[in-house]
């Protein structure tokens, strides 16, 4: 209830941990258009996207660029999610 996603709204999650897989599963459930799945670890994309996420971006793989950079740049409006 704290977050308040709404239908169509981009989210992004900072941590494939317990908390942050809930939050995908949150976000889906309200009915999140695109969900970034934000994380070191690339092993918990798969359980990421099988929650909900539609993007997952280990920050690793963009070392010159910062991670909201990265996310700015995969939003449809080139705006920001």
């Amino acid at each position: 209830n704290t977050c308040k996603v709404e239908n169509g709204s981009s989210v992004a999650v900072f941590g494939l941990g317990a908390v942050g897989l809930a939050v995908i599963q949150a976000a889906q459930m309200a009915g999140a258009a695109r969900i970034f799945a934000i994380d070191l670890n690339k092993g918990k994309f798969g359980i990421a996207t099988k929650l909900g996420a539609t993007d997952c971006v280990c920050p690793t793989d963009f070392p010159d660029k910062n991670i909201q950079s990265v996310i700015v740049g995969m939003s449809p409006t080139g705006f920001g999610i």
